[in-house]
């Protein structure tokens, strides 16, 4: 009768862990896949909708390893001057460098360091044109009060940029808000762990601000589904142990006479409960520990099918050190059920009455 209970214990809580493996494992790849979505891909890319550069106090306590400005639209080349003459027929772009860099052929490239400096980039074909070299000035003016003079630190293959100049976003963006303008641009952050993305989004909304990523619909459907995995391995778990403890009731109910003869005979009620319930723990934990192992081989087969669906992501089996415990205790509390009832039928039943022959 226990060969019986251990092989439908076995099984139920195969079932259960095998569903709750798969739901850990799926989002695990996820995450790992998200975690690519950065532009140097170590991290998750969030939007930050609403936010300002000359805001980031905002984000500064928040877990972002970057946060950076896109500009979206184009110089005006008519602020910009040359030896009196204007740049207006000229693609200018303000860019903030995050991690690559724009290369030149000549003088220094443009690079993180450089976000907020004075200088300017351009293209080949315009030194050339306007006979412009390392260490020349554009002068930049925004109304009637405000200029600034961005000196030349490089020139650049044409082949490589589109844009005629290029100036840190930075210096440009404090010239455009001090002479009383709007900045068109973007904010974006960058979390190391998108595991992170759920709170960091509610203290945004908090304070204001409309996050978002592109994977949104994806978050919101598979942390559903894994939710709901979770709750149907709990509901597998608790089902399977309730009815293992059922089976083991109907055994111990089987043995009560000849348990009632073996407290006659002297032997304590705390002595025949041990032994009972190290015969229901010695069944129980074979049942984890070969759960245990058919769980691993199962776990490295789903790593396997969900990253072939993120193809390139790196992802390690989730560890269900937390199914286990879970498990654990809900063993304790349900099967510990079993022998407290067989205490408490010993010790209320009629001892007379066992040797009483039906």
């Amino acid at each position: 009768m226990f060969a019986l209970s251990f092989v439908l214990l076995a099984t139920t809580l195969a079932a259960a862990f095998f569903i709750s493996t798969a739901s850990s494992n799926m989002m695990q790849v996820f995450y790992d896949y998200a975690n690519t979505m950065s532009p140097d891909e170590q991290g998750f890319l969030i939007t930050l909708g609403g936010l300002r550069y000359s805001s980031l106090e905002l984000v500064e306590d928040l877990p972002l390893d970057e946060v950076y400005p896109e500009y979206l639209g184009s110089v005006d080349g008519e602020d910009f001057s040359v030896d009196g003459n204007t740049l207006e027929s000229r693609c200018i772009y303000a860019a903030f460098v995050v991690d690559d860099a724009y290369e030149v052929t000549e003088g220094i490239p443009f690079t993180d360091t450089e976000n907020s400096s004075e200088c300017a980039w351009i293209s080949r074909e315009i030194a050339d044109e306007l006979d412009l070299g390392l260490g020349d000035h554009l002068t930049y003016r925004s109304g009637t009060d405000f200029e600034t003079s961005y000196a030349i630190a490089g020139i650049y293959d044409d082949a490589a940029v589109n844009e005629d100049v290029i100036l840190p976003f930075e210096t440009y963006y404090r010239s455009e808000i001090s002479a009383g303008r709007n900045v068109n641009h973007e904010m974006y952050g960058v979390l190391s762990d998108s595991r992170d993305y759920a709170s960091v989004v509610d203290t945004l909304r908090e304070r204001k601000l409309s996050p978002y990523s592109v994977l949104d619909d994806s978050f919101r459907s598979l942390t559903l589904i894994h939710a709901l995995f979770q709750v149907v391995f709990a509901v597998i778990l608790v089902m399977g142990l309730w009815t293992f403890s059922n089976i083991c009731g109907v055994i111990l109910e089987s043995r009560f006479r000849f348990i009632m003869k073996l407290r006659m005979l002297g032997i304590r009620t705390s002595h025949i409960a041990a032994v009972y319930a190290m015969i229901i723990m010695l069944v129980t934990v074979l049942a984890f520990v070969l759960v245990a192992i058919l769980n691993q081989n199962f776990s490295a087969f789903i790593r396997e099918i969900a990253t072939s669906l993120y193809p390139g992501v790196q992802s390690e089996t989730v560890p269900v050190h937390y199914q286990f415990l879970v498990g654990a205790a809900a063993s304790v509390v349900i099967l510990g059920r079993s022998i407290y009832r067989l205490v408490r039928r010993i010790e209320t039943y009629n001892i007379i009455g066992v040797l009483e022959e039906k």
